[in-house]
Formats: C-alpha cells, structure tokens, sequence
C-alpha cells in the first residue's frame, strides 16, 4: 500500500531548508499506513497495535514528496506483524517503523 505526501513548512526547521521528519506527523502516518495495511488483509476480528518502532534516518526538504509504503511481515492469529517505510522522490530511505498488532477477538467492522 503506497500513499503519496508532501512535506509542509513547519516551525521544526534546520538550515540548509531541511526540516527534521515531524515526530508526531510521522510517527502517525506510519502508524496509520500500517493499519490500512492490515484492514486491507479483510480478516475477520478487529486488530490493534501494541507497539511501533520508529527509526528516523534522514530528514526531508520542505516541500518535497515523499511516498509512505507499507508491508505485512508475518500475519498469524493473534500478531500480525507489519513494516511502514517513508521515502523520497530519490527513493531515499527517511523512516521505517515495525509494528505488532494484535488480534482483538471483536469483529472488525469491514
């Protein structure tokens, strides 16, 4: 699963127009690409995450596209386990998190 972002203007700036990744944005938009990631898989039982495991590798330029892809590692009963990578419209590595996500016993609602 690929989304395609921009990089906006923050308060977060280095020199050189080079923003460091926005924690908390980013941080989300991994999370949330993994969650679409695994909805997508159609299983049965709502799954939740229970850990996410971030690595900033490099910073991204304001204004500049980046594309967030996300995998399933492993997909068992009860974890699922999942990767969300960001990159740069050079195809450089910014972000990757891992997460597990757990399976909740609830229907899911999809």
């Amino acid at each position: 699963m690929n989304q395609l972002l921009e990089v906006f203007r923050s308060h977060i700036n280095k020199p050189m127009s080079d923003i460091a990744p926005p924690l908390t944005k980013w941080s989300a938009i991994l999370d949330d690409i993994i969650g679409m990631t695994v909805a997508a898989l159609g299983l049965p039982n709502l799954y939740v995450s229970i850990n996410l495991n971030i690595d900033f590798l490099s910073p991204a330029r304001t204004g500049e596209r980046v594309i967030a892809k996300s995998f399933i590692t492993r997909a068992g009963k009860t974890i699922v386990n999942a990767t969300a990578e960001i990159y740069n419209e050079k195809e450089q590595l910014l972000s990757r998190a891992t997460s597990n996500l757990a399976n909740t016993g609830l229907p899911s609602a999809m």
